[in-house]
């Protein structure tokens, strides 16, 4: 019978997770609400990067960014980044998105149009689809 040893599996392939929100979130479980935790936690189960938006980037505009600024600068070797456009706000977030996009750590663009409640093609998305573009930005 073949036993496999789960550590020494994921440790012989890059695993990255695409797919992650740090902070904490009133009305959601998260298994725990220090991102300590949960990065230990992905590092564990042999995740070598993880790329993160954090909960608050989805509800305000500026502390969300300077949120994910300050993951990003303490877990450098660990975490990647999303910048959210929120079209509720869209001059502010277009804003941010113009000036930051190109940051070492940011690997595209987070939309989240059934948290902000408008469809992706609204017209408030059209200034950001029109600057993602033309800068060949992952969304």
């Amino acid at each position: 019978m073949l036993a496999l040893n789960l550590e020494e599996l994921v440790n012989n392939y890059l695993i990255i997770d695409c797919h992650i929100h740090l902070g904490s979130l009133s009305d959601l479980f998260i298994p725990s609400d220090s991102n300590n935790t949960l990065i230990s936690i992905l590092k564990r189960f042999g995740v070598k990067k993880a790329i993160t938006a954090t909960h608050r980037e989805l509800s305000t505009v500026n502390y969300g960014f300077f949120e994910l600024i300050e993951l990003l600068n303490k877990y450098e070797d660990f975490l990647l980044g999303y910048l959210v456009f929120n079209p509720n706000f869209e001059d502010d977030s277009l804003k941010i998105i113009q000036k930051y996009f190109n940051h070492k750590s940011i690997m595209g663009i987070k939309i989240h149009p059934s948290w902000h409640l408008t469809y992706p093609f609204d017209k408030k998305y059209e200034k950001f689809w029109n600057f993602a573009s033309e800068n060949e930005i992952p969304v």
